[in-house]
């Protein structure tokens, strides 16, 4: 039983019956085990003692007559090799069939693909072959009959000693231990399958030993594994994000490049759902082109918003194709080229403000309201000069209490009086002062270049000591009323700073160096604005008081056409003409 239950292939100890002219019409069932049982569909109670005729009910009539195969061999001793198809499984056996004793056999059977190349060696406790079992001769290296009788070491010299290794390793654990070994020769390249399990039958140690040609599957196996690090090749040095999900948003695999854009690892991707990381308003176009790669469609240059691991968005343009339930995927980050796009367009809308023929204030209300609606801000405002302080001119979103406190910009004693900076020039307070004045520092990472000052968080200024702050009168009431970042930008007319555009949020990390830059270049348009209808004005007013002399004038004064007509005249001709 021990022997039976530990081996590989399916037995079957069985006695032959005979009619009584003494030829074999059936056998019955002694022993068999578990594998048999597997391949057969039917338990060992149901089959030990019985009839192979009442177990197999065709058996009499079917094609093969078994009972005479077997009979041979129980009755003359000779070993055979049958095959046999079971209709149920689909699946060709093959097997050998012996005779321990006269009137009795055994068969052993595998499922004959994985059995055509297996050898099946029966050592002793001396390592010596007892038996052989192969199903195709042309595996063995060496005829059967040199084989059998002979030592491991005379017929396998160059693993014996891994076979001793493994017996060793059965006998101490009572299990089945494998290796695999490759075989070169001068042409070709072989690799095998070694298992090897001990039995103690009647105080004697016995092995088998089962060696399968896996040559097929190992090249499958090397085949498979340089296609993975190819791919793994193409994963990780590809800039692109590249990924494999299936139709139900589970993310398979990612490359390390969604790290470095999203900020996530790997780890923290596989395994997930991409609709967790989707911004909720693209949640509803995202379904709809999943469901087109669901129904085999490929999507091309779609575009939603990923989440990333700070809270932030970026906008990923997908190229995206179906294979069954998954989806190949290559995607790229096109935030800065979305951010661009509307910086463009919204420089392009308020250009066009300030070339519609509407007074400066409403050109400013538009203005103002573009710019917050596309940096998401709570409240911005435009100061301009007016006799020597800069009060808002323009602004939305600031409260009652922060305007009256914060309208003015000049800096009094405690008379009341206007402090004066050593140079006679009217001292302006806090940071607004700072950029009017435009006396920034562009080594300090607070301003730009231009001139502007801005910050993601404003808070840490609170902290910041006195002799530290290149502030006049650090007020901080844009601070104290929460606002995180804020953005100060001057407002030119050529070198002169004329007034400031501010924009404050109270969420922080609202701005890049981008969108300061876009800023700037929307006040140096509203400074050229605020240039041109200055100029417009001067001009009507010199219109003005040239038509008021014109009308006025003692002098007689005319307008003629070159043939010598009147074209105008003033009041003084018509007076003396009648």
């Amino acid at each position: 039983n021990i022997f039976s239950e530990n081996l590989l292939e399916a037995y079957s100890y069985c006695k032959i019956i005979c009619d009584e002219s003494g030829c074999p019409c059936d056998y019955k069932f002694i022993d068999v085990n578990s594998r048999f049982e597997d391949i057969i569909g039917l338990s060992r109670n149901e089959i030990i003692d019985q009839r192979a005729s009442i177990v197999f009910s065709d058996l009499i009539n079917g094609t093969i007559d078994w009972p005479q195969i077997f009979g041979d061999v129980a009755l003359n001793g000779i070993d055979k090799d049958f095959e046999f198809f079971h209709k149920y499984f689909g699946i060709w056996y093959h097997g050998t069939v012996t005779s321990p004793k006269k009137g009795y056999f055994i068969t052993f059977f595998v499922e004959k693909s994985n059995s055509k190349k297996d050898i099946i060696l029966e050592l002793d406790e001396y390592y010596t072959v007892i038996k052989t079992i192969t199903f195709d001769e042309k595996v063995l290296s060496i005829p059967r009959q040199e084989i059998v009788g002979k030592n491991l070491r005379s017929i396998m010299p160059d693993i014996e000693d891994t076979i001793i290794s493994a017996c060793n390793k059965s006998v101490m654990t009572n299990k089945l231990h494998s290796f695999e070994y490759p075989f070169f020769s001068s042409t070709d390249q072989k690799w095998f399958r070694t298992e090897v399990k001990h039995f103690n039958i009647k105080d004697k140690s016995k092995y088998i030993v089962s060696i399968s040609d896996i040559t097929d599957q190992k090249r499958s196996e090397l085949e498979i594994l340089s296609k993975k690090e190819e791919l793994d090749r193409f994963f990780t040095v590809n800039l692109d994000l590249l990924c494999i999900a299936d139709i139900e948003g589970n993310f398979h695999r990612v490359n390390t490049a969604w790290s470095e854009i999203l900020g996530y690892s790997v780890e923290d991707l596989e395994n997930r759902n991409f609709f967790d990381f989707i911004h909720p308003d693209d949640i509803e176009n995202t379904i709809k082109e999943v469901e087109k790669l669901a129904s085999q469609k490929n999507v091309f240059n779609f575009v939603n918003r990923y989440k990333c691991k700070d809270g932030s968005y970026k906008h990923i343009e997908w190229r995206s194709h179906p294979y069954g339930k998954f989806i190949y995927a290559a995607a790229r980050d096109i935030s800065d080229q979305v951010r661009s796009q509307e910086q463009r367009y919204l420089y392009s809308t308020i250009l066009s403000i300030l070339n519609e023929p509407i007074d400066m204030q409403q050109s400013i209300s538009k203005i103002l309201s573009e710019i917050k609606d596309y940096i998401g801000a709570d409240a911005v405002g435009i100061r301009l000069k007016e006799n020597g302080d800069y009060p808002y001119y323009f602004q939305t979103g600031f409260s009652t209490e922060f305007l009256l406190k914060e309208n003015s910009l000049l800096s009094l004693n405690e008379h009341g009086d206007i402090c004066r900076n050593k140079d006679g020039s009217i001292s302006l307070e806090c940071t607004c002062g700072l950029v009017i004045t435009g006396n920034t520092d562009p080594s300090n990472p607070l301003f730009t270049p231009y001139g502007s000052a801005y910050s993601n968080n404003s808070f840490p200024f609170l902290d910041l000591p006195e002799d530290e702050d290149p502030r006049t009168n650090p007020r901080n009431k844009c601070i104290h009323e929460g606002y995180a970042s804020i953005a100060l930008v001057p407002i030119k007319i050529e070198d002169d700073i004329i007034g400031i555009l501010q924009v404050n949020c109270y969420e922080k990390d609202m701005f890049d160096l981008s969108t300061v830059n876009l800023l700037e270049d929307i006040a140096a348009s509203i400074g050229q604005a605020l240039q041109r209808k200055q100029m417009e004005s001067k001009l009507n007013q010199m219109y003005e008081r040239l038509e008021a002399f014109h009308d006025h004038s003692p002098l007689l004064i005319s307008e003629l056409t070159i043939s010598g007509k009147y074209k105008r005249v003033n009041k003084i001709i018509c007076d003396i003409l009648g």
